[in-house]
């Protein structure tokens, strides 16, 4: 089905009609990242598909904001600008060799089985940080004062950062174990095997109070081995 959610497509289609791929109007992405950059849309409706059993495709992708997005959303393919602009026959044709191995690999879809990154942040979870394991590049999802979605795309160097993201006003004593947690290799095979993962330790505000943080790793539907989820209390 082409250009979901305008003109004739509608949520009763879905369950009438042999739909093998539902294909998201561009007017989606651009309203998620326009003034409001609310994408709580978009994952509804992968949601729907999920439970469905049809895989999303996203168009009119230009940016590499909106790419690692929607990834993290769990948009099975995604086209556009960013990728490449329409190119005559012959450069199609080296294009789509030299793209040759860059495929994705298939993911196992279940019925009602992944949590939703943004409904998480009302489960209260404060942020939500999805880690590229091998790079060190992840978005940080929050919610601000309004209820309105915040989204950092632009981190780099989570590893080298965890002071700012993750241990800020940590209690001393327990800075070496907390570190320790969260050490790449230790946190990679918890992205391949998928094992769930919950630990705590103590902070103090800037005020000199004392609270108690949270980390615990969410399966989602982009569960293929290099990205890590952390739900953060």
């Amino acid at each position: 089905m082409d250009d979901f959610g305008t003109g004739y497509s509608s949520l009763g289609m879905l369950t009438t009609l042999p739909i093998d791929v539902l294909k998201l109007d561009m007017t989606f992405v651009r309203s998620a990242f326009g003034e409001t950059r609310d994408v709580r849309m978009i994952e509804l409706i992968i949601d729907i598909a999920d439970y469905l059993h049809v895989p999303v495709v996203a168009e009119g992708v230009e940016t590499r904001e909106q790419m690692m997005v929607l990834k993290a959303l769990g948009c099975d393919l995604i086209q556009g600008y960013y990728f490449s602009k329409p190119v005559p026959p012959e450069d199609f044709d080296r294009f789509l060799i030299e793209r040759g191995d860059s495929r994705p690999l298939p993911r196992e879809r279940n019925v009602k089985s992944f949590p939703s990154i943004t409904k998480s942040l009302t489960n209260d979870f404060t942020k939500i940080e999805y880690v590229d394991m091998l790079t060190g590049d992840y978005l940080e999802f929050s919610s601000g004062p309004e209820g309105e979605l915040r989204i950092l795309p632009d981190g780099t160097g989570f590893f080298d950062r965890l002071d700012t993201i993750l241990l800020d006003g940590i209690v001393p004593q327990e800075e070496a174990a907390a570190r320790n947690m969260l050490n790449r290799d230790h946190l990679f095979r918890y992205a391949q095997d998928g094992t769930p993962f919950t630990f705590s330790f103590a902070y103090r505000t800037p005020k000199g109070e004392s609270g108690l943080r949270m980390l615990q790793t969410l399966r989602t539907r982009n569960a293929d081995g290099h990205h890590l989820v952390l739900g953060v209390r």
